[in-house]
């Protein structure tokens, strides 16, 4: 894949993990999300469960390909190995250049992979009803019986109504989501080091070796 595919695919797809991860995070603090996504979900707890793995698996891909054009690039300086959005033959030397890099990385790479603690945070602060329980909920930490994992419903999230029903909740399955949303979060990191890294080693490389 050429450079400038990789411009084109890193300008895309970061630029929609930024719109859903601001738009996530907006909703997990009681706010309103500037545009009605149907991939957004309402409430805290459940809205960043969903952006998790959304939010994750994009932060990996963006990374990715950010780490595949830094290498195609060698050792130039790291504003130069980093995709150019919309702006086809940018000087990126120049303090405008630099900054309008420097925003991209942040808007693309940073606050995204940020954003995913956040959204760790308010799935561990969200309430737990387990089977028919309404009375009182658990954490999402809660250590439940192997058998219980896929056997019985538990829900995450919501609220319970004047009626006494559980109102915006979804299913939940205790020990094995957590994992799996960790290790998801975890990946995304790691990618988001290695991007880092060959962003601005190689530069230091070049320096030193010059």
């Amino acid at each position: 894949m050429s450079t400038e595919h990789l411009c084109k695919l890193w300008g895309v797809l970061g630029a929609l993990l930024a719109f859903y991860a601001s738009n996530a995070w907006i909703i997990s603090q009681g706010g309103n999300p500037i545009f009605d996504v149907d991939l957004i979900e309402d409430g805290p707890g459940v809205g960043s469960l969903v952006a998790i793995p959304i939010c994750g698996v994009l932060t990996i891909v963006v990374s990715r390909i950010g780490t595949t054009y830094a290498r195609q690039r060698g050792t130039e300086a790291w504003h130069a190995k980093l995709p150019v959005v919309w702006l086809e033959g940018l000087d990126t030397s120049t303090q405008g250049g630099r900054w309008y890099q420097c925003f991209f990385l942040t808007a693309f790479v940073i606050m995204p992979s940020l954003s995913l603690a956040h959204f760790g945070r308010k799935v561990l602060d969200a309430p737990v009803w387990l089977g028919s329980e309404t009375d009182r909920s658990v954490s999402t930490l809660e250590i439940v019986p192997f058998s219980d994992i896929f056997s019985k419903s538990h829900r995450i999230g919501g609220f319970v109504d004047e009626s006494g029903k559980i109102q915006g909740a979804v299913s939940w399955y205790p020990v094995v989501e957590p994992l799996v949303l960790a290790a998801l979060v975890f990946a995304a990191w790691i990618s988001v080091l290695v991007f880092i890294y060959d962003l601005f080693y190689a530069q230091k490389e070049s320096s030193r070796d010059a």
